[in-house]
Formats: C-alpha cells, structure tokens, sequence
C-alpha cells in the first residue's frame, strides 16, 4: 500500500478478497492505465496513521487508534467476530467499515499482521492478536482462533 497526502490511501495488486478496499474483487495494477492518476483512493472514513497487510487482508490504524481491517476473514482474521470478509462488495468500506474492538480505553498505536493473522500493540504496552492460532502464533497459551 503507497500513502497518499492527506486522508487518502491508494493501493495496488491482488483484490481477490478485497483487501485493496476499493468495494469489489478487480485487481490493480495488472494492466495498462491502471496506475497514476487512474489508481482510486481508498476511503476509511478517517485519516490511516499506519498500515499493515497480510496474506488476503489489510488493517489501518487511524485517528486515535481506532483500527480497520478489511479483506479475507477466514479464522476471523480482520477481527468482527465472523468470518464474512469486508470490502470486496460496494459500501462495505468507508464510515460502513466497523472498528475493531480493542477493550474500554484501548487503543492500537501500532499493527503487525502475519499471513493469517493480525496483532495491535496497545496504548497502555499490552497486545491483542486474533485469527488464525492452530500453531499458537496468537501467544495466548492454547490454539483457539
């Protein structure tokens, strides 16, 4: 993902899940006139402070440490609680796109994601990771996703 100015963000590649977060599954990039001035922004409804991208999705810190993810959320790896993913069907992104719930008074200063799963570094030192855990990549001392 490149940075743009402002509250923008312009992505390219794959989109097979929607991970680019443009509100469908056509990749960018691929062909000609797909980039510069023909390559959309990405719009999280807030300004992304950080960006982190795993294998099939993608997660934004923005403005007070809110955090977005979108794209494959198989094992819940974009952390809604389901396994429905986000940002491949028009009006999925944008203000429409939930935050993920971090806990009363937390909030994300940083994100790391693997390829099937995600993890927040908190305001008060503390992490929270979610998804796929079947090797106890999640550090919670068992294999729950």
């Amino acid at each position: 993902m490149r940075a743009s100015t402002g509250r923008r963000n312009q992505v390219l590649g794959s989109n097979q899940y929607g991970q680019l977060g443009y509100g469908d599954k056509n990749h960018r990039g691929d062909k000609p006139g797909d980039m510069g001035d023909n390559l959309p922004f990405v719009d999280l409804g807030g300004t992304a402070q950080a960006v982190a991208v795993g294998s099939g999705h993608t997660c934004a810190v923005l403005a007070a440490g809110l955090v977005k993810c979108w794209g494959y959320n198989n094992d819940g790896r974009i952390g809604y609680g389901d396994q429905e993913n986000r940002g491949d069907n028009t009006g999925e992104m944008r203000v429409t796109l939930n935050t993920v719930d971090l806990g009363t008074g937390k909030a994300a200063t940083a994100l790391s994601l693997g390829a099937l799963h995600s993890c927040a570094m908190l305001n008060d030192g503390s992490r929270k990771c979610w998804g796929e855990n079947g090797q106890g990549q999640l550090g919670y001392e068992d294999t729950d996703n």
